[in-house]
């Protein structure tokens, strides 16, 4: 994912309405990649969000599946922190 797609994806997740919540402190972002990913970036791109807190987001829980390059297998991503 290109920096500049995580960052309209973060401009948008703190414009999402709240009021219907129910703790309008937690919010969802979802992330859609149809293409395969480098699972190198996407674990320096999740150190930074999770520990590093780079984005200014704590994360309550994450889950994903993977499409991953040079791989036939999907990956999981599972953390709850």
């Amino acid at each position: 994912m290109r920096s500049t797609q995580l960052e309209s994806l973060l401009r948008e997740y703190r414009t999402i309405p709240t009021k219907d919540i129910h703790d309008s402190g937690v919010r969802t972002l979802c992330i859609s990649e149809p293409r395969k990913v480098d699972i190198e970036k996407v674990r320096m791109w999740i150190e930074e969000i999770l520990w590093d807190k780079k984005h200014g987001m704590d994360v309550y829980r994450c889950k994903g599946i993977m499409n991953v390059a040079n791989s036939d297998q999907l990956y999981t991503l599972q953390a709850s922190l």
